[in-house]
Parts: C-alpha cells; structure tokens; sequence
C-alpha cells in the first residue's frame, strides 16, 4: 500500500512515514497464558529450549513450529495473564503479519507414557492398603474385611479358621 504518491513533498520533519516494512522471515507471534502457569513455562525454560507450535484459527492445522524466545517480567493484573514472545523461521511463510493464531507450548514430553485412543493418560487407580496385624491372617488388607468373596470375613472380624488336627 503506498503512503507517498509521485508528486508529493516530503519532509524530513513529517510525522507519516515513507513506508511500512514487516519481516515475515523469521515470523513472531505475541500470546499470553494463564499466569498459574509461569512456574512451569520458567522450569521448562531452564531445561532447554521450549519449542512453541502455531495452529490456524481453527486451531485444526499446524502452520509453523519455532522456539519460545522471552517471557514478559510482568503479569497482567486484570486478566491474570502474561505475555509471551516466540519466534518461527517462517520459511514457507505460512505465518502472515496479523493473522490470529493459536500457539501451543511443549513443557515436557514424557516418554513411555501410556495413553488412551483419545490421547488421555487414564487414571490411576490406587487402593490404600494397612495390613493387619493379626497372627492368624498375615498380609490380610484391613480394607479386605467385610467382602465375602474373601476367606475368613463375616463383614466385620476375623474369623478364627479351625484348628487343624492330624488324626
């Protein structure tokens, strides 16, 4: 887009600039994120590079992967944000000035993690066990009492189990 046509005067003093000029290669993108997780983004910094991926608007299709370069040292108070800076090579120059963009920050990658087909790591299930202290059922789970398909149970106590006799 022009800002001087041929034939206008031009000053040295004038406010307009002559002309506009935006890098595209390499590209930055400014984003913000919840500040509870400055902590985490900070740890992941110390560790390494982070990398940063920018998706379309959609948030459906990749358009670049780059680097997190800076963390803004101030938190905004009203929104409980801060700001974020990373830079992509932008060699295909699929990143374009203005365009909105989702960016996607890669903390930690775990390896040998164990998903479900919807990319979810499924839950732990832990059961806290006391063992019991009884001589007649070591071992036995306190938890355990009280389920018949379970050995010596009534659902409250320990049965005593019969003595054995050799006849």
């Amino acid at each position: 887009m022009r800002l001087v046509d041929p034939g206008n005067i031009v000053h040295a003093n004038d406010q307009g600039s002559l002309a506009t000029l935006v890098l595209t290669r390499p590209s930055a993108v400014l984003f913000t994120l919840p500040a509870r997780s400055l902590d985490d983004i900070r740890d992941a910094m110390a560790r390494g590079p982070v990398e940063v991926v920018a998706y379309d608007q959609d948030n459906r299709r990749a358009l670049a992967t780059g680097k997190l370069l800076l963390v803004d040292n101030i938190i905004d108070q009203t929104t409980a944000t801060i700001r974020l800076k990373a830079m992509f090579p932008n060699d295909d120059e699929k990143l374009w000035p203005g365009e909105f963009v989702n960016a996607h920050v890669l903390l930690d990658t775990r390896s040998a993690a164990v998903v479900d087909s919807l990319g979810r790591r499924p839950a732990r299930t832990e059961r806290p066990v006391r063992l019991d202290r009884h001589r007649e059922q070591p071992g036995r789970a306190a938890s355990d009492r009280g389920r018949p398909d379970l050995p010596g149970s009534d659902g409250r106590h320990l049965r005593p189990q019969p003595a054995v006799s050799a006849s």
